[in-house]
């Protein structure tokens, strides 16, 4: 079945913003004329916040989609690019680390928490910045990720140790490298020595400096790659083979420019 478009998905709410609407007014009407324009406020405010949450769960329902699941899209740009503004608009924003306010993401906030950073608790809460990062399944308790314990937050206040959300920096395997035997040669000079014995000449190794050495053998192969080519590819990091994706975070509600604040241009 196609996914709705994002026109849908907005007309699905329309009934449910007029009756809160209608509502709204009949709070503020009784409120008015009780006097309480404090009461008309709160319930004013109340009435908005669950209106944003009623739309919010009209989207899952309508897209399927989850708060807080990821997505690899085959494109990417700057956020002023259609294809990127129209992903907003059904609710995907790029994971590139952006903070967000727990008051305008409330659903996405019940799921992922602070797991992924905060840098003002209970207020604000970031999503995963997955830029350039290889994604790694959660171990589980499992001994697939032998330093699962080490692991650290990915921003402050974020999860630690074995917990999705969680960074480990690039490694390479502890290993050894063995040397199947080498040999060192080490060239003399020639020369006469009175040997005491009544002025004979001899013929001895010199073993007072300077010494000449030749380069040693050492039985270690400069590295070659599969097809024996002797250039290999090297680089800054450890890496294997790879392509861009662009990850997206499903945030379940639309989201309005101007886009949440975050590293990304």
């Amino acid at each position: 079945m196609p996914r709705p478009t994002a026109s849908e998905v907005l007309k699905a709410a329309i009934i449910p913003t007029i009756i809160a609407g209608i509502f709204s007014l009949l709070v503020a009407f009784i409120g008015l004329q009780s006097g309480g324009k404090q009461a008309v406020d709160s319930a004013v405010a109340k009435r908005e916040s669950d209106l944003d949450e009623m739309i919010q769960k009209q989207l899952q329902l309508k897209t399927g989609f989850i708060p807080g699941e990821i997505r690899s899209f085959a494109f990417g740009g700057s956020r002023n690019d259609k294809t990127v503004r129209d992903l907003r608009t059904l609710g995907w924003l790029e994971c590139a680390g952006q903070e967000l306010l727990v008051s305008d993401y409330g659903l996405l906030y019940e799921r992922i928490g602070e797991t992924w950073g905060s840098s003002n608790r209970g207020i604000s809460f970031s999503v995963p910045d997955l830029r350039g990062m290889f994604v790694r399944g959660w171990s589980d308790g499992t001994v697939s990720d032998p330093e699962s314990g080490m692991r650290t937050a990915s921003k402050p206040n974020g999860a630690t140790g074995n917990k999705v959300g969680s960074i480990q920096q690039d490694a390479m395997q502890t290993h050894t490298h063995r040397d199947p035997g080498h040999t060192h040669q080490l060239k003399g000079f020639n020369y006469a020595q009175n040997t005491g014995d009544g002025g004979r000449l001899g013929h001895m190794f010199n073993t007072d400096p300077p010494f000449v050495t030749t380069p040693a053998v050492t039985g270690i192969a400069e590295p070659v790659d599969l097809a024996g080519n002797p250039t290999v590819r090297h680089g800054p990091e450890t890496r294997p083979k790879n392509v861009y994706v662009m990850y997206a975070i499903y945030v379940g509600r639309p989201i309005p420019d101007p886009v949440p604040d975050g590293s990304r241009p």
